[in-house]
């Protein structure tokens, strides 16, 4: 009990320090590179020729969505995936518009589509009615769940049953939207990899049940 009390205050206190930095970006210390949160893909995405207010100003918005999005894994931890959704579904706004930032803009909508599942999977089938009422996906996401999917072998393989409930549909096209991103990266293949198996066994175990 007492490491789990020890885990949980810890991953408050995560949550609480990134908040701090999302709503005061001018405390973000670009130059301090080893308290940024970098990945792979920012050594291979070539840099713009900014001046030095430019870049700490692109470098302070990346950060801030960055932190948005590890807050948002921190709450589906913690077991609280409507604040999760909250999180990632602001996260994935941020990267792509105001910083544009693919490789966390994908995993931003991966994670949009896990904390459905789980919201789902806490509250049996009446979760889609709560999910309609009080949570709005991105438009841009709520179109492709209205349509087809435009890469012919995704649709054979993850083919969405329209006369199922909504939650499916919307776990597909947000999986689909972070695939496309994912496959113009070849470094990210582990990634792209991964989300297809997960996807591949919510197919298999999950949907049905949703």
């Amino acid at each position: 009990n007492d490491l789990a009390v020890a885990i949980f205050l810890d991953l408050e206190a995560r949550i609480k320090h990134n908040d701090s930095l999302v709503n005061n970006p001018s405390l973000i210390k670009v130059d301090d590179t080893a308290k940024l949160l970098m990945t792979a893909l920012d050594n291979v995405r070539p840099d713009q020729k900014l001046t030095a207010k430019e870049r700490i100003e692109v470098v302070r918005k990346r950060e801030v969505a960055r932190r948005e999005k590890q807050s948002a894994d921190l709450c589906l931890r913690l077991g609280s995936p409507a604040d999760a959704y909250k999180r990632y579904n602001r996260a994935s706004e941020l990267t792509m518009a105001f910083s544009p930032d693919p490789l966390w803009y994908a995993l931003s909508l991966e994670g949009c589509a896990a904390s459905l599942v789980a919201m789902a999977d806490a509250g049996g089938h009446g979760a889609d009615e709560f999910l309609e009422t009080s949570f709005q996906c991105p438009e841009e996401i709520i179109n492709a769940a209205n349509g087809i999917a435009s890469n012919p072998e995704m649709k054979a393989v993850f083919a969405v049953d329209k006369t199922k409930t909504t939650l499916p549909a919307a776990v597909y096209s947000l999986a689909e939207e972070a695939l496309e991103v994912l496959v113009k990266y070849s470094s990210m293949a582990v990634l792209y990899t991964r989300l297809l198996v997960k996807l591949a066994r919510y197919a298999a175990e999950s949907e049905d049940i949703h």
